[in-house]
């Protein structure tokens, strides 16, 4: 591997490119048997139970850290390839995203301005790349759908109060939005037919 990114590094320099170093990083992608568990059940990776097992890389003479995550085209990719950091990150920032458009389009009163709004700065956000890390249980999906209920109310100008989920799947119907998990169903079929 090691050989791989030297090979990277001259060519980038033969054609006039800089990596930077710095922004670079190093990532332990390792199954799930290569995890220990102590006495206070934390989890640790091998590789830090047994440290000559990890192999320091370096491009041009300085070594690459290691990291836990790393975001990837929009993706946080995991040691384990676990998607539940990812889904929490998604989550955070469509809450971010929603609240924002709250605050600053409180004077909106158009269903139709707001169903835009929100299709277009939150639920966007969600859409990127979710048929791969659309697996992410039902806990998570619940709260993906709490948010998206709370949205629908602030479309549809009502008060935070409890609907029924005969209600809910009305008012999506009426919106012409999918809820979430026919939205992840409805994306996975042309990965399916193909």
């Amino acid at each position: 591997l090691q050989q791989t990114i030297d090979n990277l590094h001259s060519w980038a320099v033969r054609n006039r490119m800089i990596f930077h170093p710095g922004k670079c990083s190093a990532l332990t992608i390792s199954p799930k048997s290569l995890t220990v568990r102590d006495i206070s059940s934390n989890k640790f990776n091998l590789f830090s139970v047994f440290p000559f097992l990890k192999y320091f890389y370096s491009l041009d003479g300085a070594n690459l850290d290691y990291v836990d995550m790393q975001k990837d085209l929009g993706l946080l990719i995991t040691h384990d390839l676990g998607w539940s950091s990812h889904s929490d990150y998604i989550l955070s920032q469509m809450t971010f995203k929603f609240n924002l458009l709250r605050r600053n389009c409180y004077f909106l009163t158009n269903s139709s301005y707001k169903r835009t709004l929100y299709l277009s700065m939150v639920r966007s956000f969600m859409e990127h790349c979710n048929c791969v890390w659309n697996n992410i249980g039902l806990v998570k999906l619940y709260k993906f759908e709490g948010l998206q209920k709370r949205i629908i109310k602030w479309i549809r100008n009502e008060p935070l109060v409890s609907n029924s989920n005969s209600n809910y799947f009305t008012h999506h119907k009426d919106l012409n939005i999918l809820p979430i998990k026919e939205l992840f169903i409805y994306n996975d079929l042309p990965r399916t037919l193909r």
